[in-house]
C-alpha cells in the first residue's frame, strides 16, 4: 500500500430486484463453498457489479478502482502472447484447462485473490507457474488458462495426467464446462491454434466486424484496441488505420468524431481485412526467413515469412506510420528523385527491428 493512503468506503450500488436476488444467491453460494466470509470490521469497502457470461449466467465482480489507485503494483512479468503461441509449434494434440476459484446483503471479504484487484493477475501467474514448474516443457500458462501440448495422444495422456495431479495437490479445481481435451486445434488467448498454424478467434472477429462507426474518441479507442490485438495478421495495418488513429490524437474522450468519406473507408477497410484473414504460419527455425517490405506516403509495412515447397507462407505482418520527421524526409527524397529506393531501405530496417525477436 502506498504511504499516506487513507481507507476509502464506497456504498453499494443500487440494483433492481432481479439483480439483487442474483447477487444474494451468488453470495450464498460463495459462502457455502468457502470462497468468501463475512467481514465484521472493514477498513475498505468496494461495490459489486454483475457481469453476464456467454452462457447467460452471471459473474459477481467487485469494482476495486479506488483501492487499485493506492496499491503498489506487482511487476511480475506476464508472458507475451506471441511467444506462447510460437512455443506450440510442431505440436499435434492440445488440451485446455480453465480454472475456477460490499453488497446490500452485508460486507464480505475473499478467502482467495479476487478478479479486479490490480495485482491479482501477476500474483496468480506467479503462483500457477510455481505449481506447474515441473510441467514447463509441455504447458503454456496465461493466468487461469493452461494449454497442454503434445506430439501424440499417448504422450498427451501422460501430460494431462501430470497437470491434473499438480492441480489437485494445490487444491485448484478446473472449470470443466470450459475445458477442452485431446483436440487437434484449440482456442487459446483469443486465437485458434493447430499444428504450426494460427488463426484469430472467429467470435472475436465477428464481434469486431459488427461494430458500427464509433461516435466518440473513447469508442474509437476501444475499437482500435480490439483490432490492434490482431494487427500481425493484417497487411499494411499501420497505413490503413492511420486516419483512425489521427482522430484520437490529443482529443478528449467524449469528443464527437466527424466522419469523412476517407475516414469511413479506412474503418470499413480494416474490418474487411480482418474478416478475410486466412491465418499465419508458426516460424520454422530450421528454415530461412524472408522479409518483404512495402511503403506509401503515410507509412511503411513489412511481412515476415518462409518458403515451403516453393510456396511463401506469412508468419507475421508489421508496419509503422511515418513520424513528422519521416514525412519530411520522404518529401525531401521525392525532390531528389530517389524516394522509393530510400523509403524501401527504411522499411527494411523497420522490418528487421520489428521481427528481430521472432527470427
Amino acid at each position: 500500500m502506498k504511504r499516506g493512503t487513507k481507507p476509502h468506503h464506497v456504498r453499494p450500488h443500487k440494483t433492481n430486484p432481479e439483480h439483487r436476488a442474483i447477487i444474494s444467491n451468488l453470495i450464498k453460494d460463495y459462502l457455502e463453498k468457502g470462497i468468501i466470509r463475512p467481514c465484521k470490521s472493514a477498513t475498505w469497502t468496494a461495490p459489486v457489479v454483475l457481469r453476464k457470461k456467454k452462457d447467460g449466467s452471471y459473474r459477481l465482480c467487485v469494482n476495486y478502482k479506488e483501492l487499485n489507485k493506492s496499491i503498489i503494483r506487482n511487476n511480475y512479468p506476464l508472458p507475451k502472447i506471441r511467444d506462447m503461441l510460437y512455443n506450440l509449434r510442431n505440436k499435434r494434440v492440445f488440451s485446455k484447462i480453465d480454472l475456477a476459484f460490499a453488497t446490500e446483503d452485508g460486507v464480505f471479504e475473499w478467502n482467495f485473490s479476487p478478479m479486479g484487484f490490480s495485482n491479482s493477475g501477476q500474483d496468480f501467474q506467479a503462483e500457477m507457474e510455481d505449481i506447474l514448474s515441473n510441467c514447463k516443457q509441455f504447458t503454456q500458462i496465461f493466468q487461469d488458462d493452461i494449454c497442454i501440448m503434445s506430439n501424440n495422444e499417448e504422450e498427451h495422456y501422460s501430460h494431462v495426467r501430470e497437470v491434473l495431479i499438480r492441480l489437485k495437490e494445490a487444491q485448484i479445481i478446473p472449470n470443466l464446462d470450459k475445458c477442452e481435451w485431446f483436440k487437434n486445434s484449440i482456442k487459446f488467448c483469443g486465437f485458434i491454434i493447430s499444428k504450426n498454424r494460427i488463426l484469430p478467434d472467429k467470435e472475436r472477429v465477428k464481434a469486431i466486424t459488427e461494430i458500427k462507426p464509433p461516435n466518440t474518441v473513447h469508442q474509437m479507442q476501444k475499437f482500435l484496441g480490439m483490432v490492434n490485438y490482431f494487427n500481425s495478421f493484417i497487411h499494411n495495418y499501420s497505413i490503413i488505420t492511420a486516419p483512425l488513429y489521427d482522430t484520437i490524437k490529443n482529443s478528449k474522450q467524449n469528443r464527437k468524431i466527424s466522419w469523412s468519406e476517407s475516414l469511413l473507408k479506412a474503418f470499413n477497410s480494416i474490418k474487411n481485412q480482418l474478416a478475410h484473414i486466412t491465418g499465419l504460419n508458426m516460424p520454422d527455425y530450421n528454415n530461412t526467413f524472408h522479409i518483404f517490405t512495402d511503403a506509401s506516403d503515410t507509412g511503411m509495412g513489412c511481412c515476415l515469412g518462409q518458403f515451403h515447397n516453393s510456396i511463401f507462407y506469412p508468419i507475421a505482418f508489421a508496419g509503422t506510420k511515418y513520424s513528422c520527421s519521416q514525412k519530411n524526409y520522404s518529401t525531401q527524397i521525392t525532390k531528389h528523385g530517389h524516394k522509393m529506393q530510400e523509403i524501401n531501405q527504411l522499411s527494411s530496417i523497420d522490418g528487421l527491428i520489428k521481427f528481430m525477436n521472432t527470427m
